[in-house]
């Protein structure tokens, strides 16, 4: 999940608190939620020696933003076919996540078959 234009917490009593010598921006540049990360063999050693070269900051998130154009977003609808291929996800609800477990897990196809045009001359999903 990209996190996009969120702010930089400057409560100190906030476990999140980043203080502004630290960050003097008011926001954080685009990143991922930090649940997960799936990347080659050989990034590891990349990241350790690029870190050497970055200033220290508390938030991980925030620390290693990925380029955010290589990834796809999915904060869209349930969509069978689309989940099925997604490693991590953060869900709204416990319930959304045993709704969509279900989902997931009937024996139908994931994937829609298409027909190539209905009558209207569009695409027409069955």
């Amino acid at each position: 999940m990209l996190m996009r234009n969120r702010p930089v917490i400057r409560s100190k009593n906030s476990k999140w608190y980043v203080p502004v010598e630290m960050s003097p921006e008011p926001l954080y540049p685009t990143y991922t939620l930090g649940m997960g990360y799936v990347f080659s063999n050989n990034l590891p050693e990349k990241i350790v020696e690029a870190s050497k070269s970055i200033n220290y900051f508390t938030i991980e998130d925030a620390y290693s933003p990925p380029n955010p154009s290589k990834f796809k977003a999915y904060n869209t609808k349930f969509n069978r076919c689309e989940y099925s291929k997604i490693i991590t996800y953060i869900l709204g609800s416990p319930k959304q996540l045993v709704d969509y477990w279900k989902d997931l897990k009937r024996p139908e196809p994931l994937v829609r078959t298409m027909k190539l045009r209905n009558p209207l001359g569009g695409r027409k999903q069955e």
